[in-house]
């Protein structure tokens, strides 16, 4: 949806599975990509799997420091999908290029009207792939382009720990839940 291509400047806000995903992916496209994240150890994660830049989101504001060294840019990936990341994301895209809203916390979407019609930016949500996408993504598995990157195996019995550890940002990539075998 982002229309991702080589030499297209892409921010992923919010870096955990998909993120993790996208850059991989992005790189794959030739982009040049930027992450963010509050989670120190998950940006270290993102430079080691080819993103350009990383910003703490944490200690700096991802607008600011975009404005000031990394400029606008063509797809703004937001992952986090509440009220700030929509207008920092919106923020950050160039006129005429395209916000893909991924994540969904906030039940209304807020976006500056002036951006969305005078600078012509565009706001596209996504929810999940296409079956020809995900026939796509598992080639790229199965010929060894793409790495899923599982973190953890996690015993289904094991699954409210899991969600809380999901919620507290314990884990730094995809974690899947096994089921007994008998």
């Amino acid at each position: 949806l982002g229309e991702v291509s080589a030499g297209s400047k892409v921010a992923i806000l919010g870096i955990g599975g998909l993120g993790m995903q996208g850059i991989e992916i992005g790189k794959l496209l030739g982009a040049h990509i930027t992450c963010t994240s509050r989670n120190q150890k998950k940006l270290e994660m993102a430079k080691s799997l080819g993103a350009d830049h990383v910003i703490n989101t944490r200690s700096d504001n991802f607008v600011d420091v975009v404005r000031k060294s990394v400029g606008s840019f063509d797809v703004v990936i937001d992952n986090i999908g509440i009220r700030e990341s929509i207008q920092d994301s919106v923020a950050a895209c160039k006129n005429g290029g395209r916000v893909v809203v991924v994540g969904y916390v906030e039940e209304k979407l807020e976006a500056p009207f002036y951006d969305i019609v005078i600078r012509e930016k565009q706001i596209v949500g996504s929810r999940a792939a296409t079956r020809s996408e995900f026939r796509e993504v598992v080639n790229l598995v199965n010929t060894g382009q793409l790495d899923p990157d599982i973190g953890e195996l996690i015993p289904i019995s094991q699954i409210n720990q899991a969600l809380e550890n999901l919620k507290d940002g314990k884990y730094l990539t995809r974690s899947v839940f096994m089921l007994p075998f008998d």
